[in-house]
């Protein structure tokens, strides 16, 4: 089956992304540097993926990443309460405190309260003990 997706995917990939030619990207040139792993290794490591993600100058890579975390616990367990936990969590410890992402995190922890707790009160009203 994902011989299938495989072909669909480079037939349908413009010409110049599936045989380009390398660039001049730090994970392209092998110089040695490993695009300055020692130095700033998170950045390292999601450069590849950022050349990828990025459009206009935003780099959706972070949020790729936290949607596919969150999506297969979410497929999971089926607890909302606990992905927004997790979710604050993960966006507290990726993005280093900022006080945007915090505040984001805090609204999509909100909204998940208030989805848990709807859901307790309909199986109240629906299931009486």
């Amino acid at each position: 089956m994902h011989y299938y997706l495989l072909t669909a995917l480079l037939l349908f990939m413009p010409v110049q992304l599936a045989f380009a030619v390398p660039g001049d990207e730090c994970f392209e040139v092998p110089d040695g540097t490993w695009c300055g792993l020692y130095d700033d290794p998170w950045g390292a490591m999601l450069a590849p993926f950022d050349s990828i993600l990025t459009i206009d100058g935003v780099s959706y890579t972070l949020v790729v990443m936290y949607g596919i975390i969150l999506g297969v616990l979410w497929l999971k367990t089926n607890n909302m309460l606990l992905i927004g936990i997790i979710g604050v969590l993960i966006a507290s410890m990726v993005t280093g405190m900022m006080p945007e992402a915090l505040a984001i995190g805090a609204l999509l922890f909100a909204i998940s309260i208030g989805i848990v707790l709807y859901q307790l009160i309909q199986s109240k009203i629906r299931y009486p003990a």
